[in-house]
């Protein structure tokens, strides 16, 4: 299978994502207002480039008939699956040391809807908000991205191939479902907002959104200068201050969102990566899956452990 030319933007993206979900995590506060209380918008951004570079490599290998599912797969598994169960299994180790029996024998539950990857569902229906402050003394609910990465993984791809194989007009049948994830989304945020924040139905838009930049980003010409990307990185990260647990999230204000992402996304000039506020991005979006999959666990623990929350 054909590999996907790097692109430092990307994770320039990445690290702005993981930023956003520790300080979101660290519940920082200043003079008695949370900063970042919009900082689990960070996940959003990782869907959409998700989208991005799964739809890259099946468009790509399908087009040239090299595609293979059980490679496909197997590259997925290698790059997700040790590390994962690794940070799952030292994390019930501690916990043996520092949880009570009836709290242990829960996490042990929720591990194993882990490593199934349908923690979403687990939480959604046991812990069921995922802004309440105790949400934190859950070590593994950061899976419940992962979750939701897994099940697109497995029904996007078979998805992709059938469109692309057997139907024309690829790019309609995917905004179709688009549109219908997105109606789904919004209206779930009104009248279900849990299901809807765990749930695969109301993120599956933001993952074909990604889908669409790749279409569409040698079609576009889209060229950003280093101001115009700063004041988009800005404007990104300036939504963790705007969005909060009253948000309607994920719905049309996400896409709102999503739309300045999109912009960096599209964009042609390349980008040098000599800037001391890219590099920083950079290192920070290069490690994004291990300091994501460690922060919460360790940041859990800490809470049990130095804020006395049993």
């Amino acid at each position: 299978m054909k590999k996907i030319n790097y692109d430092p933007g990307l994770d320039i993206l990445r690290g702005i994502s993981i930023l956003l979900v520790v300080l979101y995590h660290l519940d920082l506060n200043y003079s008695g207002r949370v900063l970042f209380k919009g900082g689990f918008i960070g996940v959003d951004i990782f869907f959409v480039i998700s989208g991005y570079l799964i739809t890259s490599i099946l468009y790509i290998n399908l087009k040239d008939d090299k595609f293979n599912f059980k490679e496909f797969y197997l590259k997925r598994f290698v790059r997700i699956f040790p590390v994962y169960i690794l940070v799952i299994f030292i994390t019930l180790i501690f916990s043996y040391f520092i949880l009570l029996p009836n709290q242990l024998v829960e996490l042990s539950r929720s591990s194993l809807f882990s490593i199934s990857f349908f923690s979403n569902l687990f939480f959604w229906r046991y812990l069921n908000d995922y802004y309440n402050p105790d949400a934190i003394l859950n070590p593994l609910l950061h899976t419940w991205s992962l979750a939701i990465e897994i099940q697109y993984y497995i029904i996007f791809t078979v998805l992709f191939f059938f469109i692309y194989k057997h139907l024309s007009k690829t790019k309609l049948y995917l905004s179709l479902i688009l549109i219908l994830s997105l109606i789904i989304a919004n209206i779930f945020s009104f009248i279900e907002p849990q299901i809807n924040f765990f749930g695969f139905q109301s993120r599956f838009w933001e993952f074909i959104l990604g889908s669409f930049v790749f279409f569409y980003k040698k079609k576009i010409k889209i060229n950003l200068d280093n101001i115009s990307r700063n004041i988009l990185y800005f404007l990104i990260i300036g939504c963790a201050f705007i969005f909060d647990q009253n948000s309607k999230h994920p719905s049309l204000l996400t896409l709102i969102f999503l739309a300045p992402v999109c912009l960096l996304m599209l964009n042609n000039n390349k980008i040098s990566g000599k800037f001391i506020f890219d590099k920083t991005l950079i290192f920070f979006g290069l490690l994004s899956y291990s300091l994501y999959l460690w922060h919460y666990p360790t940041l859990s623990f800490a809470n049990r452990i130095i804020g006395n929350n049993q």
